[in-house]
């Protein structure tokens, strides 16, 4: 009986590997254990793996390359970017600092603090366009329905200051030709690196504690919109569902708290009221702890109070308090009068009535 390889007789001292004969020597130079499956592979087809070898197959399942630097890394390493590369965390570090565009003003927007904002619209066709490649990036949406149309969204690049409206503005426009639906929303990621987790519950729960009064500057469209179900008054954070008002799962992947809950617009105004409040709220509650019994008497308190509550807690402008308290009113999912001017004017509507 001869060597597959080496043609030596091997007597009765051999190994048959995969029907085939191989003297001691041979087997063991041309042959491995893979370290994961433990299966016999022939080395040639084997990849190295810190300073041990595995099987092609395994390999496939555990690594791949980083589409950046063509370093190969563990799959479970590698950050999937919004045009759906695999990049390795270092590139994925250097390519997100490098897609922040940081202002040199902040007349308007006073907040330090990126963002980064979602638009979701309807178009009747492939409307990417060259001239803003530098604001962010166009995708299809499926999630959004239009039988005569396509569902869009644009992702814009992190910004701060005066520049973040600046950029809004720019994106809005260019994009006014399209519309808007029921389906649509906008979805505002505010930067929370750099934060801990004590802070990070601090903007949860706040956000759920006034949840209510919130919603009322928003359509009705969005309270039985599945994409950004309520918080329901949640005290701990939900970590798997991110088709919340308020994603925070987003914090892994992106770094970010993910606010869904206001619905599609391509109005500049619209949206950076919204992204300015946010900021502001962000900024305001990220240091102000919350505790239990605290947390449970806010979220018992009349719409109106917690607007009040909120208007006292948040720094922002008056331009911007007014907005709100416009867009309640426009909806009227509750009223800003007090209870008893409420209860007064009722009683005089009804004895107008009584004398008629």
């Amino acid at each position: 009986m001869n060597c597959r390889n080496c043609r030596a007789d091997v007597g009765g001292h051999n190994w048959s590997i995969n029907g085939e004969n191989y003297c001691l020597s041979c087997a063991l130079d041309l042959f491995n254990f893979c370290r994961r499956c433990e299966e016999l592979h022939r080395v040639l087809d084997m990849m190295r793996v810190n300073a041990e070898l595995m099987c092609a197959e395994c390999y496939d399942e555990l690594y791949r390359v980083c589409d950046e630097c063509g370093a190969e890394a563990e799959s479970s390493d590698l950050v999937e970017r919004r045009n759906g590369d695999m990049v390795c965390r270092a590139c994925s570090s250097r390519l997100e600092s490098a897609l922040f565009f940081e202002s040199e003003t902040f007349k308007i927007n006073r907040s330090r603090r990126f963002a980064g904002v979602e638009l979701e619209f309807i178009g009747m066709e492939d409307d990417y366009c060259d001239t803003i490649d530098d604001y962010g990036h166009l995708k299809e949406d499926g999630s959004l329905s239009d039988e005569d149309g396509y569902g869009y969204e644009f992702a814009m690049f992190p910004s701060n200051g005066d520049r973040l409206l600046k950029r809004i503005r720019t994106v809005c426009c260019e994009y006014s030709d399209n519309y808007i639906n029921t389906t649509c929303g906008v979805h505002v990621h505010i930067d929370m690196k750099g934060t801990n987790q004590q802070q990070r519950d601090n903007v949860y729960r706040h956000f759920s504690a006034l949840e209510s009064a919130i919603m009322g500057m928003v359509s009705n469209s969005r309270d039985t919109n599945t994409y950004c179900v309520s918080l329901n008054n949640s005290w701990e954070r939900y970590n798997t569902d991110r088709y919340r008002t308020l994603n925070t799962t987003s914090y892994s992947k992106f770094g970010t708290y993910e606010f869904r809950f206001h619905q599609g617009t391509l109005n500049p105004e619209k949206v950076n009221n919204l992204a300015m409040f946010l900021l502001n709220f962000v900024d305001t509650f990220v240091n102000v702890n919350l505790e239990r019994q605290e947390f449970d008497k806010i979220a018992k308190l009349t719409n109106r109070e917690k607007l009040l509550y909120l208007f006292q807690q948040v720094k922002m402008p008056l331009k911007l308090k007014k907005y709100m308290v416009k867009k309640i009113r426009k909806f009227g999912k509750y009223s800003l009068r007090r209870e008893h001017e409420s209860i007064k004017k009722d009683t005089a509507v009804g004895q107008m009535d009584m004398s008629a």
